[in-house]
């Protein structure tokens, strides 16, 4: 195992979960942390699947709603009644035993829960929220303190009783026990990301309304078109009629006198 802490940065009304969203940030390093707000407007039903709720459902965590936040939330509820116990400590189930890793049974159950859902065979129903602001985090890491500034810190810090007992065991022990985090914001403004429905139900209306008046203006048009036409043509094709009879009339009776 690594040695060093685990960096989680969230929302201050949702549950953090730093083994899932988290950094590392070794000792004897100075980590920065860029952070850019982010703010996700979802579009609700019919046009997308989202949830207004606040609270994350069987009391499993004290914080606001999140898609993270449900799933693990239907893991451990799982768990709890499947296996007896659950394997992580921050939630509200202060009566429950954590899983003990040592125990055969104990162990292929999670193992059946996680793999039931990886699989997605159970029934969390988990959407994201409606509205939901997230941070985009870009981190760098350098060794700290440096040769130079090791002397001045120790001594600001040798005050400290705790810090006086790992001085004294040497420089290159304390560098094992110290770390420094920087966070700074890349922008000082928020990103927002919003769904917006592609046709709404008055754009419905109008298109069809639209299609409905083209297709009865063409209708109106081509009524009076086609009675104009049947006016035009019905004397020529009368008369071409006529001229046709009148032809054979008198072929048929040139021949009978010749006979």
């Amino acid at each position: 195992r690594s040695a060093g802490v685990r960096v989680a940065i969230h929302n201050p009304e949702n549950v953090p979960f730093p083994e899932s969203h988290g950094f590392n940030a070794g000792p004897g390093t100075n980590t920065n942390f860029n952070i850019r707000i982010n703010q996700h407007i979802r579009s609700p039903d019919p046009y997308g699947n989202c949830t207004e709720q606040n609270q994350i459902e069987n009391n499993v965590y004290d914080g606001r709603y999140s898609f993270l936040g449900c799933n693990k939330a239907c893991i451990q509820s799982t768990l709890k009644e499947e296996c007896g116990c659950i394997d992580d400590i921050n939630t509200l189930f202060t009566d429950v035993p954590i899983c003990d890793i040592l125990d055969r049974t104990q162990v292929r159950c999670r193992e059946k829960i996680n793999t039931m859902f990886e699989n997605d065979e159970l029934a969390c129903n988990c959407v994201q929220r409606c509205q939901e602001t997230s941070y985009s985090v870009q981190y760098s890491t350098t060794k700290w303190p440096s040769d130079k500034y090791e002397g001045y810190l120790f001594s600001a810090l040798s005050h400290v009783p705790i810090i006086q007992d790992v001085l004294v065991e040497g420089i290159e022990q304390t560098l094992k026990n110290v770390v420094k985090l920087q966070f700074t914001f890349e922008e000082l403004n928020v990103q927002t990301i919003e769904e917006s429905p592609k046709y709404t139900n008055i754009d419905l209306f109008s298109s069809v309304g639209g299609l409905l008046g083209l297709y009865v203006g063409i209708s109106i048009v081509y009524f009076p078109l086609f009675q104009l036409i049947n006016i035009l043509l019905l004397p020529t094709l009368s008369l071409s009629l006529s001229l046709s009879l009148s032809l054979s009339l008198s072929l048929s009776l040139s021949l009978s006198f010749s006979l």
